[in-house]
């Protein structure tokens, strides 16, 4: 009997517990969808309108979020090709959920000690940013419903909105969706974009203006999702007077006779095709594209002004290492492959920046954003028009020298032309003039020092300025460089060019003979071995925003 009873309450054991569901494959469950493969393919379920994410486990990758369209004023923060902070992510499973999981390389400890490291990554949290349910699964490989994510305000529109007093507004999801047409996929990156409408009974005054219905603000957001860069490129600690930014991080293995915090210049991946030989074709050029809506003369303008980079990569051993092309048909301005330069208007002046999406944890910049506004022209003239009248007469000494200096045959076009060539190559990465006490000539790019006489060289933009590449003595010596300000360090440290300043290669084993050949055959420029040699590969992208 007792036997029985066993066997009887195994059995009772055995029913109370649910069979586990078998999930379905990827290739049956999604056989109805259309699949655009990359790097984490997608589906898109037309029927539904849903869009499906195919993940891995356990790999880190970037995490890059931007606005593909925006809102006119830049007092909101809200721009066309606006970039938000960029992450390192991976996904993670938990029974039958997936989790995107945002890392934290603010903290670290580099050091073989990986109880020290774990001690530092248990100090600080990660950010769980979205959890989906597994609906298929083939070969390791799971297929999540990603659409109320990537349909969510991820740039956080909305805290921009209310921090700058244009009301509260809420993310409607019955008028938010997938955005098709520039959601991709390529071998090392994904790209998803969404069309967002957010909604307001009482919509500011700034909103209203610039939105046909205040009430509905309709944006489009865009998120890649970048297979992390290979190995071979060397972080290089950071120098206030490069005149670029750096990222920064903790680092707890440091000493305590140490500053816990370091710093790595953001720069571009350059390294020599051929090393040691100087002058050398790179193994990968630099590409900046134009915007396709830029007009003429702004874009023969840009071009000669972010050209002005090619004499200093040429100064530092590089040929052909730095190109501005215009952007191909087919090409989109927010894939993550590509820098570009895109042209942003509002209906007021205001700034232009050359931000940047990095790697956190080198510093290396994964794609430049640079924004142009179109309205600084305006500006420009104006300038110009209330010139004009005094030169020549008595009020010409009441005027700055460099407007003083202006000739009779420069025209508006030539004069504004000048001066969006100079801009263009500071949104690039040029550092802003400094006088010979560290202070700024100029509090942006909105005015020009004397040399204003040289407007009719375009092909000389930085003339300007007495700029030259690797010169001994420049008076671009120093620059504000994110939060850090150099003002005071740089009237204490001797004069470098600009190449030397910004530019250290990857190629240390070279010896000064190769840098004294590569400064003797540019153009007969003396440049000194040591500038050459730091020079190597450049800083590029955000320098800052006028």
């Amino acid at each position: 009997m007792l036997p029985r009873l066993r066997c009887a309450a195994v059995a009772l054991v055995v029913l109370a517990v649910p069979a586990v569901a078998q999930l379905p494959t990827i290739t049956d469950y999604t056989k109805t969808f259309e699949k655009r493969d990359g790097y984490f393919p997608v589906y898109w379920d037309g029927a539904k309108g849903r869009l499906f994410l195919e993940v891995r486990l356990g790999e880190d990758f970037l995490y890059l979020p931007s606005l593909a369209t925006g809102l006119g004023d830049a007092s909101l923060g809200v721009d066309r090709g606006t970039i938000g902070d960029e992450q390192i992510a991976r996904f993670d499973r938990v029974g039958p959920r997936v989790q995107l999981v945002l890392q934290n390389p603010r903290f670290r400890a580099v050091s073989d000690n990986d109880a020290l490291a774990r001690s530092v990554r248990e100090s600080f949290p990660l950010s769980t940013v979205a959890s989906w349910e597994v609906v298929a699964e083939e070969g390791g490989r799971l297929l999540v419903d990603a659409t109320g994510y990537v349909t969510s305000d991820i740039t956080d529109v909305r805290g921009s909105l209310r921090t700058a007093n244009q009301g509260t507004f809420a993310l409607d999801r019955d008028r938010s969706a997938v955005y098709l047409a520039h959601t991709k996929g390529f071998p090392d990156n994904t790209e998803i974009e969404t069309t967002l409408t957010f909604t307001s009974d009482n919509p500011g005054a700034r909103v209203r203006r610039h939105t046909p219905d205040g009430r509905a603000l309709t944006l489009r957001q865009h998120l890649s999702l970048v297979r992390l860069p290979g190995p071979g490129f060397r972080p290089r600690p950071f120098d206030p007077r490069m005149g670029i930014f750096d990222v920064s991080f903790y680092d707890f293995a440091k000493p305590f006779t140490q500053e816990l915090v370091t710093r790595y210049a953001i720069r571009h991946r350059l390294q020599k095709r051929t090393p040691g030989a100087a002058p050398s074709e790179p193994v990968k050029p630099i590409v900046y594209y134009l915007d396709p809506g830029i007009p003429e003369p702004y874009r023969q303008a840009f071009k000669d002004g972010a050209g002005w980079w090619t004499r200093v990569f040429e100064a530092a051993g590089f040929q052909n290492a730095f190109r501005v092309e215009d952007m191909p048909a087919d090409m989109d301005p927010l894939d993550a492959r590509y820098n570009v330069i895109q042209w942003v208007h509002r209906t007021e002046a205001d700034y232009s920046i050359g931000p940047s999406f990095v790697d956190p944890r080198t510093g290396e910049i994964i794609k430049a954003a640079v924004r142009m506004e179109s309205h600084r022209s305006l500006s420009d003239y104006d300038i110009y028009a209330g010139a004009v009248p005094a030169l020549g007469g008595e009020e010409a000494g009441e005027l700055d020298p460099w407007l003083s200096g202006l000739t009779a045959d420069v025209t508006p076009e030539v004069f504004a032309m000048a001066r969006r060539r100079q801009h263009m190559a500071h949104e690039v990465g040029l550092p802003r003039p400094v006088d010979q006490a560290g202070q700024r000539e100029a509090r942006s790019v909105g005015r020009l020092p004397e040399r204003a006489r040289r407007l009719g060289h375009p092909r000389d933009p930085m003339g300007l300025y007495g700029v030259r590449a690797g010169r001994r003595g420049s008076r671009a010596r120093g620059h504000r460089a994110g939060r850090h300000r150099a003002r005071a360090q740089v009237h204490h440290q001797p004069r470098r060019g600009i190449v030397q300043l910004l530019s250290r290669g990857d190629d240390v084993g070279e010896r000064n003979r190769h840098d004294r050949r590569a400064a003797a055959g540019h153009g007969g420029a003396s440049l000194p071995a040591r500038s050459v040699r730091r020079a190597r590969d450049r800083s590029g992208g955000a320098a800052g925003a006028t």
